[in-house]
This record gives C-alpha cells, sequence and structure tokens, in this order.
C-alpha cells in the first residue's frame, strides 16, 4: 500500500491526495498539472494513444483514469524520457541502463514495457529498492530478476536477468 500512504514517502508528490479534497485544487491539479504533462506528451508523441501511459496500480497509487487508463503525475514525462533513452540505444544487443534513485520504478516501467532486450539496474536506499523490486516484479512477472544478497554480485549477471536491484 505504498502508493497510499499518510505520510510522504519521499517518492512521491502527493498532489493528487491532498489536492482532490478542495474544489479549487482539484480544479488546479486537473487543469494545469495533469492536462500540462498530457498537452506535453501529445507533443512528443504522434500515436496520442492513452493506452501507452496505462500503468498498473500495485502499491495502491494515486492518480487519474483517462481514456480507462490510469495515469498518475508524472507518468507522461517518464514515458516520454523512456522513448527518448530507447532512441539512443542499439536494438540488436542487449541494451544495460541503470538509474540512480529509480523510486517505485516508473521510468523502467516504460522502457521495459516494450522492450525484451535490456537489463535494468536500479541503485537506491534499500527502503526504496524494496519498493521498485515489488512494482517491478509484480508488473513484468516474466522477467528475470536479481534482488542484492541472493549470490554475489558480478558481470556475468547482467547476462542473465533482465532486472537488478542493488542498494
Amino acid at each position: 500500500n505504498f502508493g497510499n500512504q499518510k505520510y510522504d514517502l519521499g517518492i512521491f508528490d502527493h498532489f493528487s491526495k491532498s489536492y482532490s479534497k478542495n474544489f479549487f485544487l482539484k480544479k488546479f491539479l486537473r487543469d494545469e498539472l495533469y492536462r500540462g504533462q498530457i498537452n506535453l506528451w501529445k507533443h512528443f508523441n504522434n500515436k496520442k494513444k492513452f493506452k501507452d501511459l496505462d500503468l498498473p496500480k500495485f502499491g495502491n497509487l494515486h492518480g487519474a483514469i483517462i481514456e480507462n487508463n490510469f495515469i498518475n503525475f508524472g507518468a507522461p514525462v517518464n514515458q516520454i524520457y523512456a522513448k527518448i533513452i530507447k532512441n539512443y540505444l542499439e536494438s540488436k544487443k542487449k541494451n544495460i541502463i541503470a538509474e540512480l534513485g529509480a523510486g517505485y520504478g516508473r521510468l523502467p516501467y516504460y522502457y521495459l514495457k516494450n522492450e525484451d532486450n535490456c537489463c535494468f539496474i536500479d541503485f537506491d536506499l534499500p527502503e526504496v529498492l524494496v519498493l521498485a523490486a515489488y512494482y517491478l516484479i509484480k508488473s513484468f512477472p516474466k522477467k528475470k530478476y536479481f534482488l542484492y544478497g541472493d549470490e554475489s554480485f558480478s558481470k556475468d549477471l547482467i547476462s542473465n536477468y533482465d532486472l537488478i536491484f542493488l542498494p
């Protein structure tokens, strides 16, 4: 239930929860924050299918439903970044992507959603790493994952795993 905590865990913008209780703040949230991100996303995407932004709600996340797709704050920008990263990588070899502080894994989710030949390495604080591991393993149950401490880390792990979580 990490997406619906009373207290800030340091990995979320709690606009959705706190702003949705006030009429004026809710309107600001919808018209300025969400619509602004959606407009930016539309600018970068020709297809403009909201299905591309759809996120699993594992962790009881806050967000909005747009055309039957769950989208939370920051999702459009992370989807744009994932698309930009993909443009810089080779498609014929296994790419390795490492992120320092991936939070619960929104950016890797969007990258891995349409990519099978990749190893994503998440370096983060142990408490946050647990959330990312939970979210991404639940989102991609068929991907092979390595959790710190399962065995000794070596460079060979990169060729054997799709997701690697290291503190």
